[in-house]
């Protein structure tokens, strides 16, 4: 579905009202019913109409034809992750499994290195003060844009893909960086370039965990016993 009657309604224009912009702005002649036509989808513009409504709500046309913007992706994401976080926090649990998980991004942004691989917390390791700081997730999620199915949700309005589409695609994408044995990409959080290659940030993660990782035995009710293992940042282990 295209974006025309949500940014027409965000603007506050009325049908009758736009179409008499568009004309007094020498950038499109047509009638209100006309416009509603295009905005439910029961007429399709050719793509000058297309550019010249573009051109007035100041959008690309691929937006305008319902292609997701990278703003639209990090909110989604952004909006996932505080979702969880406040379900977690407030002992809410989901009957349904989450599209994605909230692990993911934590590992994804130790990966890239926005967040310390040493930071001593198990889960949801965005702080208070950058959960909602949107320059924190626009310079953090940078690098999922390079990936080729988040191109296509910016370039292919055609997928009409939901936001657990959105959310799938980049979960895979934030797996695809996470796997690599080396992020070699331009980090806003490293002090020189001298520290981009070859820090294994997800790798130091694994490794900062396990030297914080015990075990306890503890006795199951058929009256055998297994290791249970817990994680305690207050000590070191000199086992693992």
């Amino acid at each position: 579905m295209n974006r025309i009657r949500e940014i027409r309604e965000n603007k506050k224009l009325s049908l009758k009202k736009t179409t008499e912009l568009l004309k007094s702005n020498d950038l499109l002649t047509l009638t209100p019913d006309a416009l509603a036509k295009y905005e439910r989808g029961d007429r399709q513009p050719n793509e000058p109409t297309w550019q010249a409504l573009a051109n007035f709500f100041n959008v690309s046309v691929d937006y305008l034809k319902g292609a997701y913007s990278k703003e639209e992706i990090i909110k989604i994401v952004h909006d996932e992750y505080v979702k969880q976080r406040q379900s977690q926090n407030n002992k809410v649990y989901f009957l349904e499994v989450p599209t994605m998980k909230y692990y993911v991004i934590d590992n994804y942004l130790i990966s890239v290195g926005a967040i310390p691989f040493d930071i001593k917390k198990e889960g949801f390791l965005v702080s208070d003060e950058q959960i909602n700081n949107f320059n924190f997730w626009n310079q953090s999620l940078e690098y999922i844009f390079d990936d080729l199915t988040i191109k296509w949700l910016l370039e292919k309005p055609s997928l009409n893909a939901s936001k657990e589409d959105v959310l799938k695609a980049v979960e895979s994408a934030m797996n695809n960086i996470i796997n690599k044995s080396s992020i070699e990409v331009l980090n806003p959080w490293l002090e020189s370039t001298n520290d981009l290659n070859d820090h294994r940030y997800y790798s130091k993660r694994l490794e900062f965990l396990n030297s914080h990782l015990f075990y306890d035995e503890e006795v199951m009710d058929d009256g055998h016993t297994e290791l249970i293992p817990y994680i305690d940042f207050s000590k070191t282990n000199h086992h693992n």
